[in-house]
């Protein structure tokens, strides 16, 4: 229709293969080992993993909020609707006329 504006969002959504090789070859991770030398080999490897597996572990718990949220959220709009939006359509109302 004119004059009605359709407003579209765009998600990001990545899927677990993605979302797991970021973490496990992040560009930190990348400049980390491209900074390793003959002595620092051994740290600049545990370094890169505990940061891949830190990174994963927030990555898994932000996935986890972000779920529980969308579960309450889409409950409290089922509630609400149920509540207020529901029963006000279906309300049954007569007429009544009085003659003079």
């Amino acid at each position: 229709k004119e004059g009605q504006k359709v407003w579209e969002i765009c998600i990001w959504n990545p899927n677990k293969f993605s979302l797991n090789l970021l973490c496990g070859f992040s560009p930190v991770q990348v400049g980390i080992l491209m900074l390793m030398n003959k002595g620092t080999e051994i740290y600049s490897i545990i370094l890169a993993g505990f940061l891949a597996l830190q990174m994963y572990f927030y990555a898994e718990k932000f996935i986890t909020l972000v779920r529980d949220k969308e579960i309450v959220f889409r409950e409290i709009q089922r509630e609400y609707d149920m509540k207020f939006v529901k029963p006000r359509l279906s309300r049954r109302k007569k007429n009544v006329e009085t003659q003079t």
